[in-house]
């Protein structure tokens, strides 16, 4: 997008992101607490990859008319898209009062 180059992100595959320094600050309190098991992390809800773009965009300055979104099928791509990408994440806030992310 910084190069004025078009970008095709899919509008109907889904992501529930979770930044950087939530995950490493997750990572650390595990480690730190020696936890075994399954801990999971993700946002609130689910967002399209199109949604994550244009909020990119906003956030660089960039011309959102340069998002031209197109549907995952239309890629070629052939896997199945999930339906939601949002995980259980009451671990991490029960053990150590992390709350998953507003997306």
């Amino acid at each position: 997008m910084g190069k004025g180059n078009e970008i095709h992100p899919f509008s109907d595959m889904v992501m529930a992101p979770v930044p950087v320094a939530l995950a490493t600050e997750g990572l650390h309190y595990v480690a730190e607490a020696r936890s075994p098991g399954l801990f999971q992390m993700s946002a609130d809800k689910d967002i399209t990859y199109e949604q994550a773009a244009r909020h990119l965009a906003r956030r660089l300055g960039t011309n959102e008319d340069l998002i031209q979104p197109i549907r995952a099928a239309e890629s070629g791509f052939k896997a199945p898209i999930p339906l939601h990408t949002t995980l259980d994440a009451n671990r991490f806030r029960n053990e150590f009062g992390m709350v998953p992310p507003d997306t």
